[in-house]
């Protein structure tokens, strides 16, 4: 059993004391002295995040160009690399066998011409023979079915000599649009078919990126205002022409297709489409979590105030969907972890517009990574 004696509890007493005091004392410093922090504006620290999807560019035109007739070829007058204009001649085929077809076909032509005015001249003769009740109907409706016999035959061998034209014509096959020779199928003195490619072009002015957005992305996707493709560490500004409204099935993704805005970058490269949010951010770092509620501490006169954003999660930016209600406000970056709504503060410092261009700057570059 222990025995106690006026002096312990004299002792007692004595740190009972001590402690009230320290306590009061602490209370009294904690009033007279308010918690020091560093703030910035809201402003220096907007930045607009940036989501990416793998990308690459192709032309819109990409052709094996054929011949439409069957020949030899007699010459090839473009190499590979070799630039060319619509309707330049890319090859020439040897076709005396179709020169001779259209000379058959323009006699023809002139044959059937000939007896059809013939015809016409009978059909005359006839209806002048049949006002002076010399000639029969049946002898004149014969006469008159010679004209229309002698006209659909011409018409027919203007078809007839039309084709034999148009296949001189292709005897040449020329570029169907501005490109770039890419690879010759063909070479000089081959016997070629009807429908084999001979000249393969590729168009350099129109060019396209197309991307495979993730269906998680698809929102801040068609969101987005600003676009660009970056491959190579070059960067080419997009127009956002479509986002196709199918799913690829092996990627789980939607294919987006865009337009090159000023310089176009070549066909074939792959990279990255990069496109940003068209909503303000705030870093993630700055982020608090206080009563259940994530969101951020803005100064007021000589006070903090926890604005809470229900928009925000754990280690993500964080979107301003309400900047005009507390934008214009100091916001806290050094001393902002123990803070509680309402509790006095001193500012000893404001981060300089340099410093905070740095913060904003690396954060933007970290998360576009």
């Amino acid at each position: 059993m222990a025995y106690c004696t006026p002096y312990s509890y004299l002792y007692l007493a004595i740190i009972s004391c001590s402690l009230l005091t320290s306590t009061s004392v602490l209370a009294e410093v904690t009033d007279i002295a308010p918690t020091r922090i560093t703030t910035v504006s809201v402003q220096s620290l907007v930045f607009f995040p940036s989501r990416n999807a793998p990308a690459s560019t192709q032309a819109i035109n990409h052709s094996k160009v054929p011949a439409q007739i069957g020949a030899l070829v007699q010459s090839i007058s473009v190499r590979v690399g070799d630039k060319v204009n619509q309707g330049q001649q890319l090859a020439l085929l040897d076709c005396r066998d179709v020169t001779l077809n259209v000379s058959a076909q323009q006699a023809q032509l002139l044959q059937l011409k000939t007896n059809y005015q013939f015809q016409k001249r009978q059909l005359k003769r006839g209806n002048n023979l049949a006002k002076r009740k010399t000639i029969g109907e049946v002898e004149l409706d014969k006469i008159n079915t010679g004209v229309l016999t002698a006209r659909a035959q011409l018409s027919a061998q203007k078809s007839q000599l039309d084709q034999a034209l148009l296949n001189k014509g292709r005897c040449q096959i020329r570029a169907p649009f501005d490109g770039m020779v890419s690879k010759r199928l063909a070479n000089v003195g081959e016997m070629i078919d009807k429908g084999r490619p001979v000249i393969e072009l590729i168009e350099l002015n129109n060019v396209e990126v197309t991307a495979n957005v993730a269906l998680g992305d698809t929102q801040s996707y068609n969101q987005a205002k600003s676009f660009y493709f970056e491959s190579s560490a070059q960067q080419y500004p997009l127009v956002n022409r479509i986002l196709l409204p199918l799913v690829l099935d092996k990627t789980r993704s939607r294919q987006a297709r865009l337009n090159f805005s000023a310089i176009a970058a070549m066909p074939g490269l792959t990279g990255r489409l990069f496109w940003l949010s068209a909503t303000p951010h705030l870093p993630a770092h700055i982020l608090q979590l206080r009563n259940g509620s994530y969101g951020v501490f803005v100064v007021v006169n000589d006070q903090v105030k926890f604005i809470a954003i229900e928009t925000a999660q754990e280690g993500r930016p964080i979107p301003i969907v309400d900047g005009e209600q507390w934008s214009d406000y100091p916001l806290v970056i050094d001393g902002r972890h123990g803070l509680v709504d309402g509790q006095k503060v001193a500012v000893i410092a404001i981060k300089s517009a340099q410093t905070q261009e740095e913060l904003a700057l690396s954060i933007t570059t970290g998360a576009q990574q």
